[in-house]
């Protein structure tokens, strides 16, 4: 991967662009996911973690009356 493309789409916490964009993501991907990856070397097997987790974590529901966004979470530093 390019250095701009890796910068780009890569580094870059913008989302949406918009000015009133939460840019701390990042974070709290990186405390959710680098405890589990940080002894892998193969970007493989990482994804294989992270996928694992996330489909522990995630489900569809076909059940009514339940929200349909995502939670937000404050990032207390």
């Amino acid at each position: 991967m390019d250095d701009e493309l890796y910068r780009d789409f890569v580094l870059s916490p913008v989302i949406t662009g918009k000015s009133d964009e939460q840019l701390n993501w990042r974070r709290l991907l990186w405390e959710e996911f680098y405890p589990r990856i940080r002894h892998e070397s193969s970007p493989e097997e990482a994804a294989n973690i992270v996928l694992k987790h996330l489909r522990e974590r995630v489900v569809i529901s076909r059940a009514e009356n339940v929200p349909h966004g995502v939670p937000k979470f404050e990032l207390s530093i």
